[in-house]
């Protein structure tokens, strides 16, 4: 109950509000009495002199007090107090709340109407943009390319509304898909209170626009299959992606379960977007033509203390559309091996001996220089030419 009191010389004068919460049209308002001290015996005394008036109703899914008449005591002019309930009261805010449809069913190539309802909680008029958002690739994440249907609103102050989205000329894959309402207006955005499911069923055949090629086509290549390394050393991997889809698009590399030890310390080639720092890492290419492909270089470190043995490098190329994702998966397998000592001191940054790297030696030996830390003997000349020779 809202009192409103307000005293004169002779008469006191209480002012009484009558408040309704009726979400169902032509419900009777709530009349709120005044327990105020002596309010009953006035009323008995002076009836003429005191009415009631009837708050309007709200005709909204959730109750809501708009505004009330108010019934007054010594007060005969009829006048109202409005009294707003539920306004941001600010200025420029977007106060809009948004319900929306929570199951909707629709065919593969077909159209569906979702219907949302817009709430403008705010003393002042609101236009914007309405979108319906559909999570397409299932991820949990509602991205803004992933909008398939809007439309252009107007909702004057405190209004509550019904606007249909309509999703046409459906392409996903069938199954259960989650959707929400965005309302955009004046760089503020609003998203509905709640998600919707939508039901795609059909046959899963493509209309040859967004169709992809079959699944089983292999668009991931890498390569090295297997790769040797010596612990503190690095190893660049270099992989070729193929857009398997009839229509450009980006593709998503991926670097699950990197073993331990091994770390990624560069990549380079056709990225267009890094994401080293994702769990996975990964990185999305340039955006390839239908058929089109990208090469990536992935450089691998491992530390001086790696232990030696063998790990496994996976890496996961994704392309997406409507109908769905298509998933290639390669892998090479890493050996980390102890170098030789001969390869280490005097086989340079091939790892391996050659003419030229006993040239050096030779040269060293005859100028009393070091290599490695230590002298040059004709031991080691001697055992350079026989390594070279195998």
């Amino acid at each position: 109950m809202f009192l409103y009191r307000s005293t004169a010389v002779s008469v006191a004068v209480f002012t009484l509000v009558m408040i309704t919460s009726a979400p169902v049209m032509g419900a009777a308002p709530m009349m709120v009495a005044d327990t105020t001290e002596n309010s009953a015996a006035e009323r008995m005394e002076h009836p003429d002199k005191f009415s009631w008036s009837e708050i309007q109703p709200t005709n909204g899914p959730t109750d809501r007090l708009r505004s009330a008449r108010v019934a007054t005591f010594g007060q005969t002019d009829g006048s109202d107090v409005s009294i707003a309930a539920n306004s941001s009261g600010t200025d420029g805010g977007l106060d809009v709340g948004i319900e929306l449809q929570q199951e909707a069913t629709v065919s593969q190539d077909g159209s569906v109407d979702i219907e949302t309802y817009p709430d403008n909680r705010a003393n002042q008029s609101v236009s914007g943009t309405l979108e319906l958002v559909i999570d397409q690739n299932r991820d949990n994440i509602f991205n803004t390319n992933e909008t398939v249907a809007s439309r252009q609103i107007s909702l004057s102050a405190d209004e509550y509304s019904t606007k249909v989205l309509t999703y046409s000329d459906v392409q996903l894959a069938s199954g259960d898909y989650e959707y929400q309402a965005r309302l955009s207006s004046d760089g503020q955005t609003v998203t509905s209170f709640t998600n919707g499911t939508l039901t795609v069923t059909g046959n899963d055949t493509s209309d040859g626009n967004d169709g992809n090629q079959s699944e089983t086509a292999e668009f991931l290549s890498a390569s090295q299959s297997e790769a040797t390394l010596a612990p503190g050393e690095e190893i660049t991997l270099s992989y070729r992606v193929q857009n398997p889809l009839e229509k450009p698009t980006s593709m998503l590399i991926e670097f699950p379960n990197l073993p331990a030890n091994v770390s990624i310390q560069s990549v380079d080639g056709d990225v267009a977007q890094e994401l080293l720092g994702s769990t996975p890492p990964g990185v999305v290419t340039s955006e390839l033509a239908a058929d089109g492909s990208a090469t990536v270089d992935l450089t691998l470190t491992v530390p001086e203390n790696a232990t030696t043995g063998q790990k496994t490098v996976t890496t996961d190329a994704t392309a997406s559309s409507n109908q769905g994702t298509l998933t290639n998966t390669t892998t090479t397998t890493l050996t980390v091996t102890e170098q030789d000592p001969l390869v280490n001191r005097f086989g340079g940054s091939d790892n391996e001996i050659g003419n030229l790297d006993i040239l050096r030696a030779v040269n060293a030996a005859n100028t009393n220089q070091e290599v490695g830390g230590e002298p040059v003997s004709n031991l080691d000349v001697l055992e350079l030419i026989n390594r070279a020779n195998q």
